[in-house]
């Protein structure tokens, strides 16, 4: 039966499955959907999940499936509710107590339900998407939550500020409600303010670190072998980032380990690191990293890990162009493969911090 494909565990096979289903007609597909829920046993540890895939049929047939929904809003797993009011934005349409159910999955107990309610509340956008809008105010918005927050208040102002001028909007159990009509409300706290190293640097460059923090932080990126704290991981395999002439000294050299990768014992300090144990080496990112990302990522761990810049007033020391990267890519074409450590050094002798 191909809705039994719904309970594999590749994902991918469940979503030509569904994509399958969706291309069959309603009459045949979503009583057969009804059934086969029915049948399902509530002791599964994965029956929140399978009810949530059996929305998701009636949703693809243009006929959302109401009694699903309100159950999988009710639901334990915070996931499973996330889930369902991502469908009521997409079809609150058909659902005659769309409001309510909003308003209700503004006021989860979990961040990630409540910004899927704010976020939908922006679809009607309207006094009613306002109203919702406003009550998530009364619970706490996290850092995850407030840039799409922002973007959900930009969108309603209009509204929101045409109900106040009417006296439709109770401020007094709402006092982030109060600060935004003020102009005052802080949704969450900047990024800048926990990254010191860049606080004495123009909004342009500000930019450039965030993002170079957030692509070291990648997963399978700088931080999975350097850890986010630079301090190495492995010890005498993967080196810290503090304290070490390969990140604050020469920027070609730098530039040219992380666009090939390098291989050898690397001296750090009074410490050699080797990763040739049966370990992979440092990897090269020339064919994952376009410049201007590579450009922020060496700025970020410049100016994080090895004090270039930081602190300096402009920091422009530590700062990375992406034409920088761009030249030296050019330069470094003919390398094939990862350089080895002595080869690099001759090259580009180690200074002395």
């Amino acid at each position: 039966m191909l809705l039994d494909n719904l309970k594999l565990p590749e994902y991918r096979s469940r979503y030509r499955s569904r994509r399958e289903l969706r291309g069959r007609p309603a009459e045949q597909v979503l009583p057969a959907m009804r059934e086969w829920v029915a049948g399902l046993s509530i002791a599964d540890p994965e029956y929140e999940r399978l009810v949530l895939e059996g929305l998701w049929v009636s949703w693809a047939q243009g006929r959302v499936d109401i009694d699903l929904l309100q159950r999988l809003l009710n639901a334990r797993d915070f996931r499973a509710r996330g889930a369902a009011v991502r469908v009521l934005r997409y079809t609150w349409r058909q659902v005659p107590d769309h409001l309510e159910l909003m308003r209700q999955a503004a006021h989860d107990s979990h961040p990630r339900v409540r910004l899927e309610a704010i976020v939908a509340s922006s679809w009607l956008d309207n006094a009613d998407g306002a109203r919702i809008a406003l009550e998530g105010l009364k619970q706490p918005v996290t850092r995850w939550m407030g840039r799409a927050y922002e973007d959900v208040l930009r969108v309603l102002d209009d509204d929101i500020r045409e109900l106040h001028a009417a006296g439709q909007v109770e401020l007094t159990d709402n006092p982030a409600a109060a600060s935004y009509l003020a102009g005052n409300l802080v949704l969450y706290e900047d990024e800048i303010s926990r990254t010191p190293d860049a606080i004495n640097l123009r909004a342009e460059d500000q930019a450039v670190y965030l993002r170079g923090e957030e692509i070291y932080k990648r997963e399978g990126h700088c931080a999975s072998c350097h850890g986010e704290d630079g301090a190495g991981a492995m010890q005498d395999i993967y080196p810290p980032l503090g304290s070490n002439a390969w990140v604050a000294g020469d920027v070609e050299r730098l530039i040219k380990l992380t666009l090939k990768g390098v291989y050898g014992p690397m001296q750090v300090g009074d410490r050699t690191y080797d990763s040739s144990g049966g370990v992979p080496p440092m990897i090269g990112f020339e064919g994952l990293l376009s410049d201007e990302e590579m450009a922020a990522v060496l700025t970020y761990v410049r100016m994080r890990f090895g004090g270039v810049g930081a602190g300096s007033g402009s920091g422009l020391d530590g700062m990375v162009s992406a034409e920088t990267v761009r030249q030296v890519r050019e330069a470094a074409r003919s390398q094939t493969g990862l350089y080895e450590v002595g080869a690099l050094l001759e090259e580009h002798p180690l200074e002395e911090l």
